[in-house]
């Protein structure tokens, strides 16, 4: 009886190996594609943003793959780009509502 169980937790074992080993094979594909995803994206940033081309090679691993870019740096500088919109947006609302004003005022003066 003995060899019968050991023969049964070889198969038992070899059939939960098997299923890991796949369940980790997907994990592992999933995961892949999730990455791929994400530089996809980080690389449209870099192409939008200005001077993100200077991130081009400065991955390590770079000189192997000449067009790996630093991932944190194109995404540092979007925020500091997006932040820097934000800044001359604002700008440029208060310099619309202040010529606003002068023609209110104007208009007033007409009158």
């Amino acid at each position: 009886m003995g060899v019968l169980q050991t023969t049964a937790d070889n198969i038992t074992a070899s059939a939960r190996s098997e299923r890991e080993e796949k369940r980790r094979q997907t994990h592992n594909e999933v995961e892949r594609r999730r990455r791929g995803k994400i530089n996809m994206w980080i690389q449209k940033l870099a192409e939008m943003v200005p001077n993100c081309k200077d991130e081009m090679g400065t991955k390590r691993g770079a000189s192997q793959n000449p067009g790996m870019k630093s991932n944190c740096g194109v995404l540092m500088k979007t925020v500091n780009f997006i932040q820097e919109l934000q800044i001359a947006h604002n700008q440029v609302v208060e310099r619309l509502q202040e010529q606003n004003q002068v023609l209110v005022e104007m208009a007033k003066v007409r009158e």
